[in-house]
């Protein structure tokens, strides 16, 4: 996870002193390779609480890259802004600021939990050991395929991930069951060898993997506004990468479906656990 997340930071200052030029990108990019260090540092010493905090550093980073290729904004009010996500990066990245709240724990709805099926295609499920299982432990979907959902149904019925909604979170999630499943012991569990082929992937993980098909659908990298996006800013977003770099139907179809499928994970703060998770770190709500 560390790997993952300092990776995000650097790629994102690259993206943020090409923007902002020479001498006022070196000064952020020095932040990002500085707090990347200590990030490390601090994952080394307390892995869940940026765990918890891994969607919002991807989320500052997406922000000062928006906000330093702005217009109709004055260099005052763009570096005002500028200090201000820094300000608060700093914050999340020193544990003595109270930046470290951990996610007890991750939460997921259903209506049958010991159902295998769900409109005719696999799902993960409490199988007869009590473990969670995904719809195909050996699956080969891929992280975008199983964000995507419904529009591939095959892919869904292979996919080896079970999506989870932080237990603060405000995400889509529905069904008239809960159960809850203990992350941090199993992360633990997983870094101590414990437990085998079972993988956590927080916010951080997902959005980079998504953004990484969305710069090689297009060609290039591609800007995407933070936060949710309306259909009509994904619509103009397409519209002009397509245009920019003489992209088909085809490909322009599946930059959008990519630019969703980052919008909708981000709406949701969407956790994935890839592999049969234990029953041993799952509690049944209701």
């Amino acid at each position: 996870m560390s790997n993952a997340i300092v990776a995000a930071l650097e790629h994102a200052a690259t993206r943020v002193a090409k923007s902002l030029g020479t001498d006022a990108g070196k000064a952020v990019e020095g932040l990002y390779k500085d707090t990347g260090g200590r990030l490390t540092g601090v994952i080394e010493r307390t892995v869940r609480a940026d765990a918890k905090n891994a969607g919002d550093l991807q989320s500052i980073a997406d922000k000062m890259e928006h906000n330093a290729i702005r217009t109709g904004v004055s260099d005052a009010q763009r570096a005002t802004e500028q200090e201000a996500l820094r300000s608060r990066l700093k914050s999340m990245l020193d544990p003595g600021t109270g930046g470290g709240n951990k996610t007890a724990y991750l939460k997921r709805q259903d209506d049958d939990f010991d159902a295998e099926m769900a409109r005719g295609v696999r799902k993960s499920h409490l199988n007869a050991d009590g473990n969670l299982e995904p719809a195909n432990p050996n699956g080969t979907t891929s992280i975008l395929q199983h964000v995507e959902g419904n529009r591939d149904k095959v892919a869904k019925g292979n996919s080896p991930f079970t999506s989870f909604a932080p237990e603060d979170g405000t995400g889509k999630i529905y069904g008239a069951h809960e159960i809850h499943v203990d992350y941090n012991r199993l992360q633990d569990d997983i870094a101590s060898g414990k437990v085998s082929g079972v993988k956590v992937l927080n916010p951080a993980d997902i959005q980079s993997s998504i953004r990484g098909e969305i710069d090689r659908t297009a060609g290039t990298h591609v800007h995407v506004p933070p936060g949710e996006l309306t259909k009509d800013q994904i619509n103009a977003l397409t519209k002009q990468v397509a245009a920019d770099q003489g992209l088909g139907k085809r490909a322009a179809s599946q930059l959008s479906t990519r630019i969703t499928a980052l919008s909708n994970t981000r709406r949701d703060g969407e956790w994935l656990i890839k592999g049969t998770i234990p029953k041993d770190y799952i509690t049944t709500v209701r």
